[in-house]
């Protein structure tokens, strides 16, 4: 932080910092925007008591206003365009701008002041994987939109299926490219993504046909999503724990070395100057003790009590 500081001016600063917000808070606008779009049908207009269904609108209603008919009114006039621009600005914009800001120092991203600029985006890929961010952006992207449209299915079934098949792909993409340098993290995130996905698997019992899950068979389940989910929690906290003890430990290690060699460094100083006298000696019978010789100049003490 300090580096950068002295090497970098305040407008570059804030640049960097706004960069690093957006991508926090991305999730988030995808997730306003995209509502914007997302419809529910509450009546089809079949079954036993079709007369009595008034919401037949065929594009449902809107998630957002229930009362608004979806690309009708005031919905398809104003709120519409409104999520277009949205879309475009908020969702399509950041990950595209990320890929535009390497693709300038694309042949340079090794040298310092372009490290200290936009190393966040690409320092944790390998050097052909420099542009991955933009991929990580736009698998956000997707499964906020797979979450948020997946809220107009009728079936619940159907949203976890369609979800279960989001996290195959990304598991499968994520393994194929492997972009990370470092194992642990990708071994790490294919393991999230399977637990994810078993969890998802096993929450179809509760979904599909209740009706033939007896109770015992029901809490197996329920402990078997638990316990993975804790294993996993506990796996992230043993990685994070191991790797701060190989930190504290490198750095144990230097300042032993730094310490040994300032020792090395002033100790000739020190007797060349006269101020380091020698160790006192035992005391003699009598209880005086002897005066210690003097090594390049030191003054040995005496001490007669």
């Amino acid at each position: 932080m300090t580096q950068l500081d002295k090497n970098l001016k305040l407008g570059e600063q804030l640049g960097i910092m706004t960069i690093i917000a957006v991508f926090i808070v991305y999730p988030g606008w995808a997730n306003a925007v995209l509502s914007i779009f997302t419809c529910y049908v509450i009546d089809t207009g079949e079954g036993a008591y079709a007369q009595y269904q008034q919401a037949t609108w065929s594009w449902g209603f809107w998630v957002r206003d229930m009362n608004q008919q979806c690309y009708n009114g005031d919905h398809w006039t104003i709120y519409v365009p409104l999520g277009i621009v949205c879309f475009l600005l908020l969702c399509v914009a950041p990950p595209l701008v990320s890929f535009w800001l390497l693709w300038r120092h694309r042949k340079e991203l090794d040298r310092p002041h372009v490290q200290q600029r936009y190393g966040f985006l690409y320092s944790r890929y390998r050097p052909r994987f420099w542009w991955w961010e933009t991929v990580l952006l736009f698998q956000e992207l997707t499964l906020v939109a797979v979450e948020v449209f997946g809220r107009s299915l009728s079936h619940v079934s159907h949203q976890v299926l369609l979800m279960l098949a989001t996290f195959i792909c990304l598991g499968v993409v994520n393994m194929t490219c492997a972009p990370v340098t470092s194992h642990a993290i990708t071994l790490l995130e294919f393991v999230s993504l399977a637990v994810l996905s078993l969890t998802l698997t096993l929450s179809l019992y509760f979904v599909v046909d209740t009706s033939d899950i007896s109770p015992n068979a029901a809490n197996l389940v329920g402990f078997i999503i638990m316990g993975i989910n804790i294993a996993l929690l506990v796996a992230f906290l043993v990685l994070i724990l191991h790797k701060s003890l190989e930190k504290l430990q490198r750095k144990a290690g230097k300042m032993g070395l730094s310490l040994r060699s300032l020792k090395a460094k002033l100790w000739p100083v020190c007797t060349r100057t006269s101020k380091c006298a020698a160790p006192p000696l035992p005391l003699q019978q009598g209880g005086k003790q002897q005066e210690a010789p003097a090594t390049d100049g030191a003054v040995g003490l005496v001490i007669d009590p």
